[in-house]
């Protein structure tokens, strides 16, 4: 919490589109009284929190998500110590401090809600409740969809150790499955199965190496993990890889299976290195596994140049930090431009357009996502701002574009900020 505090004042939700999505919806839910998706294929765990918190500051939001990071680091570092991890305060330091968990705690997004959901779900496993396990696995898959990948560790434990009986292990099932059909149900009974679709997005080899590699750490991180590998691999090779004792070894199994897992599903659309955060709190508990506590604080303290050296391949979290707040201070600027517009002017603003209608009051019609291409809204003062420019656009003399927004046509002129 106290390395996060620094972050949150003046931030917003943070720069990602999505995140002001999710509040856009919950606002948007809340004055229509209808369901509307933040993005397919829905996130009701995340628009139902923002349906909650609607009417609150954007700090709330950015609290509340550290304080749901926090709680998820707590989990996972807890879940070392029950596995017998000696040096499990260095796991939880070690995931807290890499750069993807640091960065994303202080953004309203759903991927350290569903981190910490899966990191409770797994203590919850490992202590034999398997109400809880079911509960937290839902909520987790209902945060983010994806999580579903992750909880094949979850799969892996409860088939392998015989403590989980068949009674169990259903119990588990119907908890999880309850819970997610329980926050899927009005998602579906608002706009049927065809909400369930998966986003597409064209590969880029370049980008994918970039944030498999030194997305989750930086670069620092990167080579911490490689050079920490390598002092490994050289032990073992003296002395014998060692084995865990007892269910631990059914728990490295389940952590390199669901990791795997997750390489695969992220290679489908390898977009953002936070998709890979479960991946990351499950390869810091396999560290602690396998490692010793020495090459753990090796690895802690790459994490944290990670973080915090500025310009290599991935920003600090202090550089994140300050490119949020200018942003929210250059979308004000650019809020206030608009609404000197005579009424019926039209401004471009592709991806900007969900923290822009947030900052401007919009109304928002149920059911537009606020980031696709037939996403128009008059603003109160009879100015419109649209993300897409249309055919029937053309001619128009009353048409401008955002400084600085890569997607509008080049020919139209810039608002005067």
């Amino acid at each position: 919490m106290l390395t996060r505090l620094p972050f949150v004042p003046g931030a917003g939700l943070g720069r990602d589109p999505d995140a002001w999505r999710i509040y856009l919806a919950g606002r948007i839910t809340a004055d229509s009284g209808t369901y509307t998706p933040s993005r397919p294929p829905g996130y009701p765990g995340m628009e139902a929190v923002a349906l909650a918190l609607h009417a609150l500051p954007w700090w709330v939001f950015a609290t509340l998500t550290t304080l749901v990071t926090a709680a998820g680091v707590v989990a996972f570092a807890a879940l070392a110590r029950d596995l017998g991890v000696r040096a499990w305060p260095l796991v939880g330091a070690g995931l807290a401090l890499t750069n993807v968990v640091w960065v994303n705690s202080t953004a309203f997004m759903d991927y350290t809600w569903a981190l910490a959901a899966l990191g409770g779900a797994l203590l919850a496993v490992r202590r034999q409740r398997p109400v809880p396990a079911g509960v937290l696995v839902g909520l987790a898959v209902a945060f983010r969809p994806s999580s579903a990948a992750a909880a094949t560790a979850v799969l892996v434990v409860v088939l392998l150790v015989p403590w989980w009986t068949l009674r169990r292990v259903l119990a588990l099932g119907a908890a999880a499955a309850a819970v997610s059909l329980a926050l899927f149900a009005v998602p579906l009974a608002t706009f049927g199965p065809g909400l369930i679709t998966a986003a597409t997005e064209p590969f880029q080899l370049e980008r994918t190496v970039r944030l498999l590699v030194a997305g989750p750490a930086g670069v620092p991180g990167a080579v911490g993990l490689a050079v920490v590998a390598g002092a490994a691999a050289v032990r073992w090779a003296r002395r014998g890889r060692p084995v865990p004792a007892g269910d631990a070894r059914v728990w490295v199994l389940a952590l390199v299976t669901s990791v795997v897992a997750q390489l695969a599903a992220f290679l489908l659309l390898p977009v953002d290195a936070g998709y890979l955060m479960p991946a990351v709190a499950m390869t810091w508990l396999l560290g602690g596994l396998l490692l010793v506590r020495a090459e753990l604080a090796v690895l802690v303290g790459a994490a944290v140049a990670g973080s915090l050296l500025p310009g290599l391949l991935v920003p600090s979290v202090v550089e994140v930090g300050a490119d949020r707040r200018a942003t929210l201070v250059e979308t004000a600027a650019m809020v206030a431009a608009i609404e000197e517009l005579p009424p019926g002017a039209l401004v471009v603003t592709r991806g900007r357009l969900p923290q822009l209608l947030a900052l401007a009051g919009a109304e928002v019609p149920p059911g537009m996502d606020p980031a696709g291409t037939a996403a128009r809204v008059t603003l109160p003062g009879g100015q419109q701002v649209s993300y897409a420019y249309r055919a029937a656009d053309e001619g128009r003399r009353d048409v401008y574009r955002l400084p600085g927004v890569a997607g509008a046509p080049a020919h139209l002129p810039v608002l005067p900020l």
